[in-house]
């Protein structure tokens, strides 16, 4: 138990204040998150007693106790008493960047990161502490690794026993900010409908830390990739399927979405995998082009190599 008064409060370094309460620097190594007594109730608007204050002193006791075994998070180190009342806890002290503020960084790094994210969520899982509450702004940077922070709020549950159903939710909320993370906001310029089209992995409803890291990978090795800018004989792409060739319709303008969401259906019915759509225009920004490794068009029913690119 961390015995403060408001005044000494005073001392500390303010770093950031979140819905919940203020996170003050204390050292190099530690930080106090100190808890607003009220908050603005959603639907109302109106002051209402802190949700974090009304939890059970078993959550937080719980919680203390699950970090001595942390490895990769830092979890909870104590609780912070202030003038005698229950008034926040004391966490690590993370230096650095928070996640949506490096989503410029290159694609490996970034699939590199995510995978270092998934291992730090396993853990926590095997502990049977379930944060339903990843997001961008949740995750920094810290000597190259990534740190989760909110673990002690309203949106943490740890359980003495697994529960199928806050791991389902916590698994589907960090999917999502990997996703997120990883593909810079869905490529930008691509339209929605044709995310929709091709079943994307949105949420990754399965629910399991292995489909996401199927996700990764898939956007991790070099692809062999074909561009097809016209309403190619389907019948001879199809002998290039089983060689792993990966087929790219590229429209050469918005206007042309509709005839493109024809050719997915015919690209299906042939048994012909798509690995997305890009619109000319907007292929400078297009993050999936970091992991071509050679580059096909389709000349006269034949394929036709353009150049072999730099594997990243």
């Amino acid at each position: 138990m961390i015995k403060i008064t408001n005044g000494d409060i005073n001392n500390f370094r303010h770093i950031r204040s979140g819905r919940f309460g203020t996170v003050y620097q204390v050292d190099d190594n530690t930080a106090y998150k100190i808890y607003f007594p009220c908050i603005a109730d959603d639907y109302s608007g109106k002051a209402i007693t802190n949700p974090v204050l009304s939890l059970t002193s078993l959550h937080f006791h719980t919680l203390l106790k699950r970090s001595t075994k942390l490895k990769y998070s830092g979890g909870i180190q104590d609780l912070v008493y202030v003038d005698g009342e229950f008034g926040g806890v004391c966490i690590p002290y993370y230096d650095g960047p928070l996640l949506y503020e490096i989503m410029d960084r290159p694609l490996k790094l970034r699939i590199d990161l995510s995978r270092k994210m998934i291992r730090n969520a396993k853990e926590l899982t095997d502990l049977n502490i379930f944060h339903t509450d990843y997001k961008l702004n949740n995750v920094i940077l810290c000597k190259g690794n990534p740190q989760f922070v909110d673990l002690d709020d309203t949106r943490t549950h740890a359980c003495f026993t697994p529960n199928p159903l806050f791991r389902y939710i916590s698994i589907n909320s960090l999917g999502e900010t990997i996703q997120t993370f990883v593909s810079q906001f869905e490529h930008m310029g691509v339209p929605k409908n044709v995310y929709k089209e091709l079943q994307r992995e949105k949420g990754f409803s399965t629910g399991t830390y292995k489909k996401i890291e199927d996700y990764l990978d898939r956007r991790e090795q070099p692809k062999v990739i074909v561009f097809v800018d016209e309403n190619s004989d389907l019948d001879s792409l199809r002998e290039y399927v089983d060689k792993g060739f990966i087929f790219i319709y590229v429209l050469n303008s918005r206007e042309e979405v509709e005839k493109g969401l024809d050719i997915i259906n015919r690209f299906k019915q042939y048994g012909i995998p798509i690995y997305d759509f890009v619109i000319r225009e907007g292929m400078d920004k297009y993050d999936n082009l970091e992991v071509i490794k050679e580059e096909y068009v389709m000349d006269q029913k034949e394929l036709k190599k353009v150049n072999k690119k730099q594997e990243h």
